[in-house]
This record gives structure tokens, sequence and C-alpha cells, in this order.
């Protein structure tokens, strides 16, 4: 018995130790968090945004970003004040409205997307004759893009973008510079929301055509018409589209909101980092029925004229000259005063992105 003792200790030992093992809970999995942005439409301006969830960025961090289009700028702000949804992608411009309708505060910019505007105008390349020159359909620009002057727009149909849209008060503003009279000298078309807009160019509405990219590119492609000027090449950079949040939700989701601050950062740098080759393969995620050559060629101009930003952080002079272009374009009743100009930003999450610039 005594030459067992030491067999029998083994065995209870490695009873014990399995026993022990089997008893063990498996390991926790991370916890994910859930964040919804809202925009308006696909557009290979928000290739930051696009970078970081092709790339897992934002997975990385531990959130699961959901995308999700709205269909007015009324509805979005009112899910995001209402927690529907938890950030909004929009133009820069629509802080100041807010504030300026009595709603001070309740949306506050998180971060900057686009320091460019990105806009394309386009005039009508083939047709076949000139049989409607007020609704601009079937009418030839005989110019080319070398000889294009904004006197070629008098008199004809621009296809914009929506009333109080920043792409369509640069436009406006670009045509009082130029001595043309908006709705006056040149007729311009500003019911249509975005998802109608390419087609209704397409099939034959208007002479020129303010857009973005893809749409240029494809636009060209089929030659339906001609990229004569970018509203960047007329106007003073500003910054374009920005990210908000609700300022009443925000101490709710402070883990959450650095977490994405710290992916979408990670998306701009490789953005910016990357040839146009490269980012046609995520743009192809949100574009599955381009060409990839369309893609390159639309984010190549994008890269070109540096649309996007390198930091997500909006430094406060550019909110100030922001503001005072749509104050000096009558956007705006009246100045903010700067405690109001201050409180439109919450720059602490930006501020505290790794690596930032």
């Amino acid at each position: 018995m005594y030459r067992l003792k030491p067999l029998f200790i083994s065995i209870f030992l490695l009873i014990f130790l399995l026993t022990g093992c089997a008893s063990k809970s498996p390991p926790k999995e991370p916890v994910i968090s859930t964040l919804t942005i809202a925009y308006q439409e696909d557009s290979l301006l928000h290739l930051p945004l696009y970078a970081a969830l092709q790339n897992n960025f934002f997975q990385d961090e531990g959130l699961l970003v959901q995308l999700q289009k709205y269909a007015s700028t009324q509805e979005a702000v009112e899910s995001v004040i209402s927690g529907k949804y938890d950030l909004l992608l929009s133009g820069s411009e629509l802080g100041f409205f807010l504030y300026q309708q009595g709603q001070p505060n309740k949306l506050v910019y998180l971060a900057q997307s686009t320091v460019k505007n990105g806009l394309f105008l386009l005039a009508r390349k083939t047709t076949s004759s000139k049989k409607d020159k007020s609704s601009g359909k079937n009418e030839l620009l005989s110019k080319g893009v070398q000889s294009f002057s904004w006197k070629d727009v008098k008199g004809k149909v621009i296809l914009g973008a929506e009333n109080g849209e920043l792409a369509q008060i640069l436009l406006e503003t670009i045509l009082k510079q130029q001595q043309i009279r908006p709705h006056l000298d040149v007729h311009l078309l500003t019911n249509l929301p975005p998802s109608l807009r390419l087609g209704t160019f397409q099939s034959g509405t208007a002479h020129f055509f303010l857009t973005t990219e893809p749409a240029a590119t494809i636009l060209e492609k089929e030659e339906s018409g001609q990229v004569v000027t970018s509203l960047n090449e007329n106007t003073e950079p500003l910054v374009s589209s920005v990210i908000y949040a609700a300022k009443e939700k925000i101490p709710q989701k402070q883990d959450s909101y650095q977490k994405f601050m710290n992916a979408f950062s990670q998306g701009l740098r490789w953005v910016n980092e990357h040839s146009p080759e490269k980012l046609a393969a995520v743009g192809k995620a949100f574009f599955p029925q381009q060409d990839e050559k369309n893609l390159i060629r639309g984010i190549g101009r994008y890269k070109n004229s540096g649309c996007w930003s390198k930091s997500p952080l909006l430094e406060k002079k550019e909110l100030i000259k922001l503001h005072d272009f749509l104050l000096k374009a009558g956007e705006l009743n009246s100045a903010l005063p700067a405690a109001a100009l201050n409180g439109l930003t919450e720059p602490s999450f930006a501020q505290n992105t790794p690596r930032n610039p």
C-alpha cells in the first residue's frame, strides 16, 4: 500500500486540477457599444467615415457604428436630440441656423470632416437640339472647360442644392460676386432632394448642375456633363461637413464618443496617407455599381484639392471664419456673441484622440 500512495496522490491532484479548470467561467467577450450616425446621402466626401468602417477602426475601439440615411434635416435634428440617432454628419451651417432659430446648443460640433466643399459645376455636354430654354432641356453649351466664364450661366438654368444648404449659399455668393443676380439673371432649381438631382440632370433638365463626387465623374464618363469649374476655385476654404451630437446626451455617452473620435481620427489619417487606388477599394463598398476608374478619378480630385481634414479638431478660428461668411452672405440675422460661439463646440473628444496632429 505504501508504494501505491504516490500514484493515488498523483491521480487526486490531476482530478483536482481538471475540476478546477472545468469550473472556470469562459473569458468574457469585450463589451460592444452601438452608435448610429445619420447622414443624408452617400458621397466620396464621406470617405474618412467609410474608411474607419471598412478598416474596422470602430470595431477595434469596441464600437458598432451603424449608418442611417435621413429624409430631411429637420427630422435628423429631432432624432439626434431625442436620442434616436447618436450623431449627425451634415453641413457646417446647421449649428448656426439652429442657434438663430432659438435652439442654442441643442446640437454641438464634435469634429470636422471636410475643410473644402468638394463641389463642382457641370455644364450639359451632349444634346440634340434647343427645344426648351425655359426648363433647360436639350440645350447644348458649346464652350468647353477652358473657355468657361460665369457669364455663361446668364439666362440659363442651374440645378443646385436646397435653399439654406452651404452648397447653395456658396453658389449664390459666387454669382453675386460675378454681378449675376440669383433667380433674376439665372434660374436656380433648389427644390430637389439629393437623391433626385443626378437623375433629374440625366433626364435633360437644366443647363448646369452643382454636384459632388462621384456624380461629377459619372456624368463626364457617360458624356452627359462636363466639369467647367470647382467652387473651391472661387471661394475661400471653409469647413463644410462636420459631425454633431446632442449636447444633453454627451454626459451619458462620454466613453462611446471618445472611442468614436479615436476611430474617426484614424479614418482621416488613413485617407490622407493612401493613394486614390487604395481608397477606391473602400469607396467600392459604398458604390458597388460604380467603375473603379470613376472612383479613382473622383477621389484623386478630392485629394489634389486637400478636401479632407487632417485632424478632427474644429478650431475656433475656422468656426469664426464660417460664422463671418454666413453673416456676410445674409444667412444670419446678426452676429453671434463670443459666448455663443464657444457653446457651439465640444472639442474635448477631438483633442484627446491618440496622435492628434
